[in-house]
């Protein structure tokens, strides 16, 4: 019983619809057929009990939906199909009677459940649908060779808030204020509960989250994290404060933070929580320090320049998108959210491992993808938690990476195509094996978020910007047609192709500036550190705000609004120039300069040239930005995809 909380929700994939009772169920299927089907984790129809039973050895369960309050037992169709349904009236622990309603939880991999049912001894899948009728898709299936790790939602975790609320802190109330016609937020005393300048409106989303909306402005938060900007409109660009219960440094001031990021090794150190170095590893170059970062640095940095990514990753990146876009359902909505994160995975393993089996491919994304949300997540290292189970998967990646070794070096390429970056070190025998695994753990990691993201944020800003949309359409439809004309392969990009996609670069610069994952860096001062009038005693957080500067109105017109002709303009080109202004650092800087940078370009480049021209596309419902705990869209940005190529 201890696998399922006493109430709870089941996915069959994560991400995935809930399942459920249907609300309008065809005749074709009995009474109580369950599917996975609702959206909502909400939902009183995804809600069911795990009873104890009152025979076996403990570990049996009677599984209750609470919505029609029906007990889960097996159904016989007449095509000889075993189905779950939630129809018997009363638990029935007769092992040998054919309703018997037990089942046994069982352990599944990376902290999910299997259902075993006790009077069919054999496990419950997710169906695609029975012989005849599609009627049968998406519902719990008995079978007889296969078993599917469900996900499991404890539903005690879900908190039901009210639909209006106050925040109070201090005595304080959260309340709307305009500055220079832009809305932010803050604390303020001498204010009530009820007063309207203080309601903000709770939407759930879901996945059992809140949105929150403020009612004053009708706004939501969409840039940089409130407590910043109300720091910086307060004490200016340079201001002290407490994080994480330490002095802190925090800098929107673009020179000094470039002075920060060009003195890493010397006046200041990079420095992440230490259960997060454990996750990454000590040997990859998020975390490594001093001679070994550099080291690192220049090994990544000489594996991604112009001539490699030419040679060696042009043509992948284009077959792993467009083979990425044949899966996508036609003429349906979809969250691009999700598409994104997948294409970003699948293109970091193909390039960094050289996998081509599509069926590793796509075991190893599932592995980075779990990896990647331990990464993000609370630190907490017990069962079911993102951060316990990214520590468990990381341990499968490391053998996987071990064995790609292992066959580069003999020579055997059957399953691993050329072994990618991972085979050229392994060949070249420039790091130690354990070296090698954190660093490609490292690269995926920093590559994967920056690529998914900014190829979600593109097609969110350019949805709601039609004079840009029409532009980078032009653009690459002149592409195709420049290459049709010279009778080459209209659908395999050259380097020269997509060097001249000038308009598409400026898109991606502006989708980094307003978008971009970085909001700030977090450095620790070496020693007393004396900058212009300030003294930065030894042992401070320094947090250059990256995001503030690229939304300084002093620096960009219009700085909150997406705009990728201002980069058309002469007087911008200096600032653009992610490697050396201080006014614009989507990737970092200095000797932490992003490595993976040119390749994330150029996927985001090619992502968007195969999409703007294979599909149009609709946003169906409303989406906004989040940066908490990391960027999103916070409904994964539904749209409608309807394929014209």
């Amino acid at each position: 019983m201890a696998l399922l909380p006493s109430f709870f929700v089941m996915q069959a994939t994560s991400g995935g619809p809930y399942l459920s009772v249907p609300e309008d169920l065809p005749a074709s299927v009995p009474s109580g057929f369950l599917k996975f089907h609702e959206k909502q984790i909400w939902s009183p129809r995804a809600k069911f009990e795990a009873e104890q039973a009152k025979t076996g050895d403990g570990t049996l369960v009677n599984i209750r939906c609470c919505y029609n309050n029906k007990y889960l037992t097996v159904h016989k169709t007449d095509d000889d199909g075993y189905w779950v349904i939630a129809s018997a009236n009363e638990p029935q622990e007769d092992q040998t009677d054919p309703s018997c309603t037990l089942f046994q939880p069982q352990t599944g991999e990376q902290g999910r459940v299997c259902l075993f049912s006790v009077g069919m001894s054999k496990y419950a899948t997710a169906s695609t649908g029975g012989a005849d009728d599609t009627d049968w898709a998406d519902g719990l299936k008995i079978s007889d060779s296969e078993k599917l790790d469900f996900n499991i939602i404890d539903w005690e975790t879900l908190v039901v808030l009210p639909s209006q609320v106050s925040f109070k802190y201090e005595g304080k109330y959260l309340c709307s204020r305009v500055i220079e016609t832009t809305p932010y937020l803050r604390f303020e005393s001498g204010l009530e509960a009820e007063d309207p300048l203080v309601v903000h409106q709770l939407f759930p989303t879901s996945d059992g989250n809140y949105r929150i909306k403020d009612l004053n402005s009708g706004k939501r938060s969409l840039c940089c994290p409130q407590f910043g900007q109300q720091k910086l409109l307060r004490y200016g660009k340079i201001f002290s404060c407490n994080i994480f219960g330490r002095r802190a440094v925090v800098s929107a001031d673009p020179i000094f933070n470039r002075f920060v990021m060009n003195n890493e090794g010397k006046l200041f150190k990079s420095i992440y929580p230490k259960l997060f170095q454990d996750l990454v590893g000590a040997n990859g170059v998020i975390a490594a320090q001093g001679d070994q970062h550099r080291k690192l640095h220049t090994i990544a940095s000489n594996m991604m320049r112009s001539d490699t990514l030419k040679s060696h990753f042009l043509i992948d990146i284009q077959l792993v998108v467009r083979q990425t876009f044949i899966k996508l359902p036609q003429n349906e909505t979809v969250l691009l959210q999700g598409v994104c994160r997948k294409q970003a995975i699948n293109l970091m393993v193909n390039q960094l491992l050289g996998v081509s089996s599509e069926t590793l491919v796509s075991e190893m994304a599932q592995l980075f993808s779990d990896f990647v949300d331990g990464c993000l997540s609370i630190p907490v290292s017990l069962p079911r938690f993102a951060y316990h189970t990214a520590m468990n998967v990381k341990k499968n990646i490391i053998k996987k990476i071990n064995k790609i070794i292992f066959d580069s070096r003999k020579g055997d390429d059957t399953n691993n195509g050329d072994g990618g970056l991972v085979g050229r070190l392994a060949r070249e025998g420039c790091l130690p094996d354990d070296a090698i695994s954190d660093f490609i753990i490292n690269l995926i990691f920093a590559g994967n978020e920056t690529t998914a993201k900014t190829m979600l944020f593109a097609i969110y800003f350019l949805t709601s910007s039609s004079d840009a949309c029409d532009k980078i359409l032009e653009e690459h439809q002149n592409i195709r047609n420049s290459r049709l004309e010279l009778g080459g392969e209209i659908d395999m990009l050259t380097w020269e192709d997509y060097k001249s996609m000038s308009f598409t670069q400026h898109v991606i610069d502006e989708t980094l500036r307003l978008g971009g994952i970085a909001i700030w860096l977090m450095r620790e001062a070496k020693e007393n550190v004396e900058y212009q009038d300030y003294v930065i005693p030894k042992g401070s957080f320094v947090v250059p705000f990256i995001s503030a500067v690229h939304q300084d109105p002093n620096i960009y017109e219009g700085a909150t609004t997406f705009n990728p002709f201002r980069w058309m303009d002469p007087g911008n080109h200096d600032k653009r120039s992610w490697r050396t202004s201080p006014f614009y650092s989507p990737f970092g800087g200095g000797a932490r300069l992003c490595p993976v940078a040119e390749l994330a370009h150029v996927q985001i480049a090619l992502f968007l040239h195969y999409f703007v021209t294979f599909y149009m596309w609709r946003q169906v419902k409303e989406d906004n930005m989040s940066f908490f705990p990391l960027a999103r869209l916070v409904n994964g940005f539904p749209i409608h995809l309807t394929k014209i190529i």
